[in-house]
This record gives C-alpha cells, structure tokens and sequence, in this order.
C-alpha cells in the first residue's frame, strides 16, 4: 500500500513539472542538483584564473627556480578565496588538487628548495639513471605499464633525495612533496582512489566528470 501511495504521488508530481514520464522528472532532479554544482566550479575556475591573470608571471621553465616568486605567487592562490565549503563532489575533487597541489608547492619552496638549488641538472640526471639501473636490477619492475610507472615512482624517490646535496630537513620535505604528488597522479590514473580518498561513490561522481573538474585548472 505504501509503495502505491509512493508511486502515485511520483507520477502526480511528474505532471505536475510537465514531464510525461517519472524518468523525466528523475532526470529534472538529478539536473537541478547538478546545474548549481556546474556553476559553483565555473566560480571557482573564473576565480582562480582572475588571481593568475593578476600576478602577470611567465610561463617559462626559469620561473620554476625562482624561489621567492614562485613562494608569492602560492601566497596570493593561498590568500584568495575562490574555495569556499561545498557539498558539490565536482568541487571536491577540484579542492583535493587544489590542496595537493599547494601542499606540494610550499613543501618544496619552503622547506625543500636547497635540494634543488643545489644540485646541478647533470647531477639530477646522473643520480635518476643510477637509481634508475638499481631498480630495474632489483627486479621490483615486472612489467611496463602504467601501473608499474607508479609502482616505480616512490622507489625513485627513496633512491634519489637521500643523493641530493642537501640538509635532511630539506630531503624530509622533498620526500612528502613527493610523495603527495605521486598519490596525486596516482588518483588521477586510478579515479576510484580519489573517490575513496574523498569519500565519494561513483553515483556521485563519473571518471568524466571527474576529468571535467580538473580543467579548470587549465
């Protein structure tokens, strides 16, 4: 009987909103829901984009070894307030990069940047393919494909820091930079880690909507 009463009542109001079928009216919800959450990433996205318009940076590799610059321009993306609370997955996902991304930034600029000041490209190139070799050697690498990239990825790390010239405050902090930044792209690959990470079903969210809310850090 209540279920009846339950159906009855979906129908009336699906001819109520002008919708012929109950799925429409679904549908109708599932927008309604969706519209608002579309818009507030759009905000989001207008607003970062404004802040990096703002500070009139170039684009070029040299800017990445500048530490104060690089420190000002996360100060002014950490003082804006284009994130704000929400209960919209879309941003969630965008809000974890965000963070991730920031995290990784100040740990490296901050904290880790006589690792790379320090340390001559040739050097980098050196040590990479010397911890390279070691891997491979070990036989950690059973195939080649994404999944052992990633695998391969913390091993590198474990090999490389200790290597680099610099105190271990600074490798300490090269290591969590790191290592978020692998989880990162881990997540990326992997779209249902993310979802775990952020306690999100995939009815909450699609692996294409998911690719949608990293754009708007294009």
């Amino acid at each position: 009987m209540k279920l009846l009463f339950f159906l009855v009542l979906f129908t009336t109001i699906s001819h109520c909103f002008g919708a012929e079928d109950p799925d429409d009216l679904l549908q109708f919800i599932i927008d309604s829901y969706a519209k608002p959450c579309e818009a507030e990433l759009n905000a989001v996205k207008t607003c970062l984009h404004s802040v990096a318009s703002n500070l009139n940076i170039s684009e070029s590799y040299n800017m990445f070894l500048d530490k104060e610059l690089m420190i000002s321009v996360m100060e002014e993306f950490e003082n804006s307030t284009c994130f704000g609370p929400s209960e919209c997955a879309n941003v969630k996902v965008a809000k974890y990069v965000y963070d991730a991304v920031m995290y990784i930034g100040f740990k490296v600029y901050k904290q880790g940047f006589g690792c790379i000041e320090n340390t001559s490209l040739e050097q980098y190139q050196d040590i990479g393919q010397h911890c390279v070799n070691l891997i491979l050697i070990s036989g950690q690498i059973k195939a080649r494909t994404i999944d052992s990239f990633i695998d391969m990825l913390k091993p590198m790390v474990q090999c490389m820091v200790p290597r680099l010239a610099c105190t271990d405050t600074e490798k300490n902090a090269l290591f969590a930079a790191s290592y978020r930044g692998i989880d990162l792209v881990d997540g990326f690959i992997h779209p249902e880690k993310l979802r775990n990470h952020l306690q999100l079903s995939e009815s909450d969210i699609s692996n294409e909507e998911i690719a949608s809310a990293l754009n708007i850090f294009s």
